[in-house]
């Protein structure tokens, strides 16, 4: 057997047994942006410094996370900062997935448009509040993701920004439907 697909198998057991989303794990070991799919999907090869720090996310040297016999530490002897993700992640209602699918944010922003909170004026700030929470926490509650695909086609074609209603106090631009 490859000595990747053993890592792959290991890193991907490791986390479903404990509730992790990938991306949780990225951060927790703080991993370059989607490093960690890499590296579970088998795209990447880790660098012993990596699998160091994936073991580090679960209270474990190397070693102990790639043998395979070892067992897997308890939930209350993991590191603090691991049992608060995973409280985390349960208290969010996310569920990690055997494959890490990537949230569309246009999509979700076609729905928004499609359910008709852009027949009015609004920020890109206060859309992100219409957002699933396990969408918002994909975006870092970053409203500039909005704003960047409300500029482009195809949504600019229909979506434009206009004066900012009376009587609101909301800054940065607003965005309404104009078709």
């Amino acid at each position: 057997m490859d000595e990747n697909m053993g890592i792959e198998r290991i890193f991907k057991e490791y986390r479903l047994h404990f509730g992790l989303t990938q991306r949780a794990v990225e951060q927790l070991a703080n991993l370059k942006e989607n490093q960690y799919s890499r590296f579970e999907s088998g795209r990447q090869k880790p660098k012993p410094h990596h699998i160091k720090a994936i073991a580090g996310v679960y209270g474990r040297e190397d070693y102990q996370l790639m043998n395979p016999k070892h067992r897997k530490p308890s939930l209350k002897s993991l590191p603090l900062k691991t049992q608060q993700a995973i409280s985390d992640i349960k208290d969010s209602g996310t569920l990690p997935k055997e494959k890490h699918d990537k949230v569309d944010l246009g999509k979700e922003i076609d729905k928004l448009i499609e359910d008709g909170n852009l027949n009015k004026p609004i920020t890109a700030k206060k859309l992100l509040e219409f957002l699933p929470i396990a969408v918002r926490k994909e975006i870092n509650n970053e409203s500039r993701r909005i704003t960047d695909l409300l500029r482009r086609p195809p949504r600019c074609n229909k979506v434009k920004i206009v004066e900012k209603p009376e009587g609101e106090t909301g800054a940065g631009n607003w965005y309404q439907i104009t078709e």
